[in-house]
C-alpha cells in the first residue's frame, strides 16, 4: 500500500487530503498516532492513537472522541482511495497540544467502528506516515 497525507493551513482551519493505492477494496480506518516514528514493519513504532486530552476513542467531532481519530477512508475495487477533512481542532507548526507536526499517520487493515476505545477495533497497521513540515512549495 502506497499513500500520501498532506495537511494545510486555510485560515484558520486545517485541511487533510489523503491518497492511498495499493489497498484492499473497503473501509480502512486512518489515525493520527503519537509518535513521529514508522521504522518497525508493523508500525508499531508509531505508538498508540494521538489524544492529547485522554478522550475516549470515537467519531471525530461527536464526544467523546480524541484528535486522532480521524476515521475512515473508502477504498475501491481499484485499490485507491480518497478522504478529505476540515477541521479547527489541529494546528500546524505552533507548538501547541493540538500541533499535527511530530505524529504519523496510520492506515489500518480494517474499518474503525468509531467507538471501541481505544483503536476502533480497526485491525493491525498497514501504512505508516510521519507527519513533517515542508517550506517551499
Amino acid at each position: 500500500m502506497n499513500g500520501e497525507a498532506n495537511f494545510m493551513a486555510d485560515g484558520n482551519d486545517i485541511v487533510l487530503t489523503l491518497h492511498v493505492t495499493g489497498a484492499t477494496p473497503g473501509k480502512h480506518a486512518i489515525h493520527i498516532h503519537q509518535n513521529p516514528d514508522c521504522s518497525s514493519a508493523d508500525a508499531e513504532s508509531a505508538g498508540g492513537h494521538w489524544n492529547p486530552s485522554k478522550e475516549m476513542h470515537g467519531q471525530f467531532d461527536i464526544a467523546p472522541f480524541h484528535l486522532g481519530d480521524i476515521g475512515n477512508v473508502d477504498v475501491g475495487a481499484d485499490g485507491s482511495g480518497a478522504l478529505r477533512m476540515t477541521t479547527n481542532r489541529w494546528a500546524i507548526n505552533t507548538k501547541a497540544e493540538n500541533d499535527v507536526l511530530g505524529h504519523s499517520v496510520v492506515v489500518h487493515a480494517a474499518v474503525d467502528d468509531l467507538k471501541t476505545d481505544p483503536s476502533g477495533n480497526s485491525g493491525s497497521r498497514q501504512a505508516c506516515g510521519v507527519i513533517e513540515l515542508i517550506t517551499g512549495k
